[in-house]
């Protein structure tokens, strides 16, 4: 009987997820558009008539706040759809009712699914999470062209995906001083092309009206990454030249909207989970500078925020770690002005605090210790927010193994920076220095040798070891150092086995991606990178 139900619900859910997609995709729309037209040559054409009159009439609906029908939202179609994959909001911050918020949603997908759930069908449990805020989803115009089908969109509380219509509601024309979310898939048609299972290409170094609107309404931007959208769909992907491939970006260029060959009627049932990060805070500005839109663009991008702390996890560590020194110690390649409002200390060995004098000039440099309860104190709040300690996480074993066109890495049982990163609640970031090790070749020593003896005997006692440069000055070369994108992590007191080592395979593929991203462009074309 149980077995029954379940399968009845599960063809519930999949025709409600047929019905949300022809929703989406407007089908009913010119399956309604015909009709009008059709009755006009009707006794009945009064009907049409009268209906098209109110279409006009009410033309600019849409781009000043739409109106969201709670009723028609709470329909329990709507609950199936969510429940068909299913679909999970996950709150990271709580917002202020008294505030506005941009909702930046990311990636768009096929058709957006997840965010047509989370904030137009609202049936994830967005009011009871964000209490008092007041959600709008911005779609295409071309939603409100059809007959009827704008009435259904309009219901779900969709409006215009213009300038016009964002900021009417940003901008409290409507007399709330706050409470206002606009979600919006930055990303929009020119995603939908790269949507495939298992890759999030977003299309955002170029998208920047979404930053000018936050400037000039001062509204908050929120970064939302939904994990999984891209994956309830395959899509079939054309040569570039083919000619479907040219009538797709035909249609993104005419129209703001492509057309996707999926492989597959329904989507397929698979989980999806969006995450909505922390909020930026975004100062009003009037008119913005293009230096001010880029400043923005970029802090969202890297989503770098003053208010949050940061632990910078470098590698290789190379015979001195001398780009890191140079980037984070004494800060004289534009730290501080790449990353207004953050505090960098780098951590080194404790031993460079043994010395007299030395460490008082170490200390003033704003290096730390290398030890848990040094940088959980720097990372806990107990110095505020803003705050980031970078770590050459694989110390001085590295050292021995740092030879020119390889980047020998010991990173698979290093995990006390992932532990601490859970404990506090820190987000981390991978750092790559391409060039560190080319700027010195060491002499290299038998593994049985008394000389290795010797450096590894340093090692296990003094945390340290003696290389043997082949030169007394480094080499004249350039060292080039990315810092990767953060990956937020969610504060767990006790952490467990399985979640740290869940982060810390997540941080190594981060590491790894960072890596092919930018080898081919700062490295030389024989660099490896081997991760022991």
């Amino acid at each position: 009987m149980a077995n029954s139900a379940g399968l009845i619900m599960r063809c519930l859910q999949a025709l409600a997820g047929f019905y949300i997609m022809n929703k989406v995709v407007p089908m009913n729309g010119i399956f309604f558009a015909i009709l009008l037209i059709y009755i006009l040559f009707t006794p009945y054409y009064y009907i049409s008539l009268l209906y098209f009159a109110y279409m006009y009439l009410d033309r600019h609906t849409p781009s000043r706040g739409g109106r969201g029908f709670y009723m028609w939202r709470n329909l329990f179609i709507f609950k199936w759809f969510a429940d068909y994959f299913p679909m999970k909001l996950v709150k990271t911050h709580d917002l202020d009712p008294g505030k506005n918020y941009f909702f930046i949603c990311h990636p768009h997908g096929l058709l957006s699914l997840s965010f047509v759930g989370h904030f137009a069908l609202q049936r994830t449990g967005f009011a009871t999470m964000f209490k008092g805020l007041f959600v709008r989803f911005v779609s295409l115009d071309i939603q409100f062209w059809f007959p009827i089908h704008r009435e259904f969109a309009l219901a779900m509380g969709v409006i215009a995906a213009n300038r016009q219509s964002i900021e009417w509601c940003l901008s409290s024309k409507e007399g709330n001083k706050g409470g206002q979310v606009v979600a919006l898939v930055v990303g929009g048609g020119r995603e939908v092309l790269d949507a495939h299972p298992n890759t999030m290409n977003l299309c955002l170094k170029n998208r920047k009206g979404f930053v000018k609107i936050a400037l000039t309404t001062g509204t908050s931007l929120v970064p939302v990454l939904s994990f999984g959208e891209n994956e309830v769909f395959e899509q079939k992907a054309f040569a570039p030249n083919s000619r479907f491939r040219r009538y797709q970006e035909w249609m993104l260029k005419t129209f703001g909207c492509t057309q996707p060959v999926p492989k597959s009627l329904l989507p397929i049932r698979h989980p999806i989970t969006t995450v909505v990060g922390k909020p930026i805070p975004v100062a009003k500005v009037d008119k913005p500078s293009a230096e001010q839109i880029n400043e923005l663009h970029d802090r969202y991008i890297d989503n770098l925020d003053p208010g949050q702390n940061y632990m910078f996890v470098c590698h290789p560590h190379g015979l001195m770690s001398l780009s890191f020194i140079g980037h984070f110690l004494v800060q004289r390649t534009g730290f501080a002005t790449i990353f207004k409002g953050l505090n960098s200390r780098f951590a080194t060995i404790d031993m460079q605090f043994r010395f007299p004098f030395h460490r008082e000039v170490a200390m003033m440099l704003g290096a730390i210790a290398a030890s848990r309860r040094s940088i959980e104190w720097c990372l806990s709040g107990k110095e505020g927010t803003g705050q980031v300690v970078a770590l050459v996480v694989g110390g001085s074993r590295e050292v021995l193994d740092a030879n020119p066109n390889t980047m020998n890495l010991y990173l698979k049982n290093r995990k006390g920076f992932i532990n601490i990163a859970i404990t506090t609640g820190t987000s981390l970031v991978p750092v790559l220095s391409f060039g560190e090790n080319e700027i010195f070749e060491q002499k290299v020593f038998e593994p049985n040798s008394r000389f290795r003896r010797y450096q590894e005997w340093l090692l296990k006692t003094f945390g340290c070891t003696q290389p043997v440069p082949t030169t007394y000055l480094p080499f004249r070369h350039p060292i080039n150092t990315i810092v990767g994108k953060p990956i937020t992590v969610a504060k767990v007191d006790n952490p467990s086995a399985e979640q740290i080592n869940e982060l810390h395979d997540r941080y190594i593929d981060s590491l790894r991606q960072l890596f092919n991203e930018n080898k081919d462009k700062y490295g030389s074309k024989d660099l490896k990178l081997i991760i022991k």
